[in-house]
């Protein structure tokens, strides 16, 4: 067999190796992960806990800012909450826009992910204080 005949062999055999599922096809729902989405039911977020977390959000997004003083944030804020049965855990997820300045005219326009969570099923008004989980300030608006 020539030599040229072995290598094109060889190279179709680690082509064809590369070829299969993918381990990980995306991303889906707040844990970022696509095998937890199984697990994630959606839940109705309740306005008691868009209180309870309105400003504590708005104070973890501002200390990321580049310009804190200056934080202005969009009144349209987008709430999601999930239940995650495999961790059982209820996450709450806040997010939006904020401007800020410098005193020389420079404008950041960022937007913010916040991801709240709660052990157990969430379904009452009254419930323990949220725990925070992430905070992600973006260089992209939503």
């Amino acid at each position: 067999m020539p030599m040229i005949r072995i290598v094109i062999i060889v190279m179709m055999a680690s082509l064809a190796a590369c070829v299969g599922t993918q381990p990980n096809p995306g991303s889906m729902g707040p844990t970022g992960h696509f095998d937890d989405s199984a697990n994630l039911v959606p839940l109705k977020v309740r306005n008691q806990w868009k209180y309870d977390v309105i400003t504590l959000t708005r104070e973890r997004v501002t200390k990321q800012l580049r310009f804190p003083a200056t934080a202005r944030f969009d009144d349209k804020v987008r709430y999601e909450a999930y239940y995650d049965s495999n961790k059982n855990i209820t996450w709450l997820a806040v997010y939006g826009n904020v401007t800020c300045s410098s005193d020389v005219g420079q404008k950041d326009n960022n937007g913010y992910y916040v991801t709240w969570q709660q052990p157990g099923e969430a379904h009452e008004d009254i419930l323990p204080p949220w725990q925070l989980k992430d905070v992600a300030v973006l260089d992209e608006t939503y």
